[in-house]
């Protein structure tokens, strides 16, 4: 499961970031991700301990959304950096 969680997860950013170019959007999606992706895999496979890892993912992905809320502003905004974007 780890493998496949990793593989997708680093799929996700990609296909985010390479449509986008914003690396802030791919790493706020693949954080939210991670807590869905484990409770489905966690589901599937029947892990005894899926609402712990499901919760502990969860409070991670809640820490990446509070560290990136000037992000989420610009985001909201349309003013986020894109990369390879011109400065101003």
């Amino acid at each position: 499961m780890k493998k496949t969680v990793l593989i997708l997860l680093c799929l996700i950013f990609g296909v985010v970031f390479f449509t986008t170019r914003i690396v802030s959007l791919g790493s706020i999606t693949v954080a939210v991700m991670f807590a869905v992706l484990t409770l489905v895999f966690g589901l599937v496979e029947q892990n005894p301990h899926v609402w712990t890892d499901t919760l502990t993912t969860s409070l991670m992905a809640a820490f990446v959304l509070y560290l990136h809320r000037a992000n989420i502003k610009r985001l909201l905004n349309g003013t986020e950096h894109r990369f390879g974007g011109k400065k101003k």
